[in-house]
């Protein structure tokens, strides 16, 4: 079997981690097709993950619309359908590179396999694009790998067949684990910053960003950061996401804030194997 799992956003990666290690454990022939977004944000989980990337999508970043994102994305999954023999491509959650690789599958007649299945809120709106685009994946795919009972009863509301459902729960607990096992090992961060970070206060990691947080609901996290990181026993790293609103939230109310470590970029870089 050969299979193709499309991905382009750190969450994605973190994610289909633990699935794409399952397809190698089973022997399955894997390839990988990466959109490129979330380029220092994603640096060093491929390497935690062990996964090789085989196929990077090409200007996907440079594209200015949206729409034009989602079809240079088709576009290039459909050539790459085209010229070799999947049986499956696997996709996961609500971004735009889902949806493209699952409108490329379903296209092509390669049945399109969904992770974190039928989630909704029923407004198109909110999350904006995410429900539309999980709603084109759901459309498109063949099997559906639902979390929650919620999210089950969703795809049986929406007349996918029971057979073509099967509740896994979340994958990202998968990750946890294997990351947890991963440390207890002896495995060090790929940034040497984070590697050498004191030992001598509770560390908290944080990490926040939706679209529609931004504004208010942020600065209020932001704020109670601050606080937190005055207390003195507690030591906080936050990875700081390349949005530029959420770049100047975060350095205008935490720049200057003790036992606060703002991360903004990574060293480590992300290649293509062929």
């Amino acid at each position: 079997m050969r299979i193709l799992v499309a991905f382009g956003t750190r969450p994605e990666i973190i994610k289909l981690g633990p699935v794409c290690r399952a397809l190698q454990q089973a022997g399955i022939e894997l390839d990988v097709f990466w959109s490129g977004q979330h380029v220092e944000l994603a640096a060093g989980l491929l390497d935690l993950f062990g996964i090789a990337v085989t196929h990077k999508g090409f200007n996907v970043v440079k594209e200015p619309g949206l729409a034009g994102k989602v079809g240079l994305m088709t576009s290039q999954i459909e050539k790459l359908l085209k010229a070799n023999s999947y049986d499956w491509i696997v996709v996961q959650g609500d971004t735009a590179t889902a949806a493209a690789a699952a409108t490329a599958g379903f296209m092509n007649r390669v049945p399109v396999a969904h992770v974190e299945a039928g989630l909704r809120t029923g407004d198109l709106d909110s999350p904006w694009p995410e429900e539309f685009n999980r709603r084109v994946v759901g459309l498109a795919a063949a099997l559906h790998f639902p979390p929650t009972p919620r999210a089950r009863d969703n795809l049986l509301r929406e007349g996918v067949p029971a057979d073509r459902i099967v509740m896994v729960g979340n994958t990202v607990v998968d990750a946890l684990l294997y990351v947890r096992d991963k440390i207890c090992k002896g495995y060090s961060p790929v940034d040497p910053a984070v590697a050498t970070l004191p030992t001598d206060k509770k560390l908290v990691l944080a990490t926040l960003h939706r679209r529609e947080n931004i504004g208010e609901p942020l600065r209020n996290v932001l704020r109670a950061l601050r606080t937190l990181g005055h207390d003195g026993d507690k030591l906080i790293v936050l990875p700081v996401h390349l949005n530029p609103q959420v770049r100047e939230e975060v350095m205008g109310i935490l720049s200057d804030t003790p036992n606060v470590r703002l991360r903004t970029r990574c060293s480590t870089r992300i290649s293509c194997t062929s």
